[in-house]
C-alpha cells in the first residue's frame, strides 16, 4: 500500500510506484495484481501506513489522485497486452526498465527509470509513426527520423504502441537530483593514504534481515576521469561461493578525521553509478564523541533507512549522493523522515539527547556496497561494469 498521508508520499510518486507495481507484476505474469484501494478510509486509520493508499480521496470529497489517472491509463494501454519479454537496452543497464508486450498486430513498450531522467534514442526496424503515451494520459504521434525517434526517460513510466517492433535503444547517463547550492569538499578521495581499509567486519551492515551484506573483495585505485579528473575507483572482484543477493562492503577509515567548520545539514559524495543496486554510507563523530552511521534506526524491528533508495547506486553516470544529518523536531521526533541515521554504542554515555548532533562534526568512515548480480524484473543478471568511482566527500549547508 502506497499512502500519500502527511509525512509519506507525494501524490505524484503514489502514482509512480503503484504503476510500476503493476508492470513488475506482469512481468511475473502475476494472474491477479491487487494493487490500492479505491479510495482512502474515511477515519483515523488513514494516518496509518496503508490507509490513505486509495486511488481517490476520502468521502465525501472523492477527488482523484494521480493514481487515478495512472492506473487506469495502465489499464487502457495495456488492454488485451501480453508480456512478451523486457529489452537489454543494447548495452545492458540494470536500471533502464523497457517491457515488451504484444498487443494485436502490434507492440506496446513501457519504460521507466527507478530516479531522475534520462534522455534516450529507440531505434526500430524501420521508419513509422508511433505513439507516446505518459504516465497520466497524455497522447502524442512521433514519426521516426531514420528509425529513430528521442525522448526522456524518467520515474514516471511511459508507453510507446508501434507496429513495428524496437530493436535497440542508446542512452546517456542518468541525471538524479541536482548537487546542494552550498558545500564544502572535506576529502577529495584522491589520496589514497588519507583512508585505511577496515579489517575487522560492520555487524550493523550485516544483520539486516531482508538487505543481506558481506565484506567484499574490492579494490581501489587512483584513476583519471573525463569529467572529474582524478578519481577513488571501487572494483567488485569475484566472489563464487557468495549467493548474489547479498552486497559486498568496503569501509574507508579516514586517518586523520578532521573537524568540520560550522553546522553542515548534510553529508554527501559523488558517485559515477553502475546501476549495480549498491548503496554509500557515512559514518561521522559529533563533539560529545557519539558516532553516527548512515544504515538506518529500527523501527518497531525493521530497519527502514532510506527507504526511497535516494543513497542507492540505482543510475549510471556521475551523480551527487547526500543525506540530511539527525535533528530533531519540535514535537521530540528525531529526523530526518527517512531514518537514516543510527546512533552507535559508546563506551560511556554521551551528555544530552542521543539524536542531538553536537557541532562541529568529524566525517570518519565511509562504506561503499555493491553488487555484481541483480534482479531486473524477473530475472537475475550479471551487472556488466563491477566499477563505480567517487569523488570530493562533502558536507552541504541549507541557506
Amino acid at each position: 500500500m502506497r499512502g500519500t498521508e502527511p509525512g509519506n508520499l507525494r501524490l505524484a510518486t503514489q502514482a509512480q510506484y503503484y504503476v510500476r507495481d503493476a508492470l513488475q507484476a506482469l512481468a511475473f505474469r502475476a494472474p491477479h495484481i491487487n494493487i490500492g484501494n479505491v479510495h482512502d478510509v474515511g477515519d483515523a486509520y488513514y494516518y496509518s501506513r496503508w490507509g490513505s493508499g486509495g486511488y481517490l480521496t476520502r468521502y465525501p470529497l472523492l477527488t482523484p489522485k494521480p493514481s487515478f489517472a495512472a492506473m487506469a491509463t495502465l489499464t487502457q494501454v495495456l488492454d488485451q497486452a501480453e508480456f512478451v519479454r523486457y529489452l537489454s537496452t543494447g548495452s545492458p543497464t540494470p536500471t533502464l526498465y523497457c517491457m515488451q508486450f504484444k498487443k494485436g498486430d502490434g507492440f506496446v513498450y513501457a519504460l521507466w527509470l527507478p530516479r531522475g531522467n534520462r534522455p534516450v534514442t529507440l531505434r526500430f526496424a524501420k521508419d513509422t509513426e508511433v505513439t507516446h503515451t505518459s504516465m497520466v494520459g497524455k497522447q502524442q504521434k512521433l514519426k521516426t527520423k531514420l528509425r529513430s525517434i528521442h525522448l526522456t526517460v524518467s520515474a514516471s513510466p511511459c508507453y510507446i504502441a508501434t507496429p513495428v517492433p524496437l530493436s535497440f535503444i542508446e542512452f546517456s547517463p542518468t541525471q538524479c537530483e541536482p548537487p546542494p547550492k552550498v558545500m564544502r569538499v572535506v576529502d577529495s578521495l584522491t589520496r589514497l593514504d588519507n583512508w585505511t581499509v577496515a579489517q575487522e567486519p560492520e555487524p550493523e551492515l550485516e544483520r539486516h534481515f531482508d538487505l543481506p551484506r558481506l565484506p567484499g573483495k574490492i579494490d581501489r585505485r587512483l584513476v583519471a576521469d573525463p569529467q572529474k579528473k582524478q578519481v577513488l575507483e571501487l572494483t567488485l572482484q569475484p566472489e563464487p561461493d557468495i549467493a548474489p543477493p547479498y552486497a559486498r562492503y568496503i569501509v574507508l577509515e579516514a586517518t586523520d578525521p578532521q573537524p568540520i567548520p560550522g553546522a553542515p545539514t548534510a553529508i554527501g559524495v559523488w558517485v559515477k553509478g553502475n546501476s549495480c543496486w549498491g548503496r554509500v554510507f557515512w559514518e561521522f563523530e559529533d563533539a560529545r564523541g557519539q558516532r553516527f552511521l548512515s544504515v538506518g534506526a529500527p523501527c518497531g524491528g525493521w530497519s527502514v533507512g532510506d527507504w526511497r533508495a535516494l543513497t542507492f547506486i540505482n543510475f549510471d553516470g556521475w551523480n551527487y549522493l547526500s543525506v540530511k544529518l539527525p535533528f530533531l523536531y519540535e514535537s521530540g521526533f528525531a529526523g530526518p523522515t527517512l531514518n537514516n541515521w543510527k546512533p552507535m554504542p559508546t563506551e560511556s554515555p554521551v551528555e544530552g539527547n542521543v539524536w542531538t548532533v553536537a557541532y562541529p562534526i568529524k566525517l570518519t568512515r565511509l562504506v561503499v556496497a555493491l553488487r555484481d548480480h541483480v534482479v531486473h524484473l524477473a530475472d537475475m543478471i550479471s551487472v556488466p561494469d563491477r566499477s563505480v568511482r567517487l569523488k570530493d566527500l562533502s558536507v552541504s549547508y541549507e541557506q
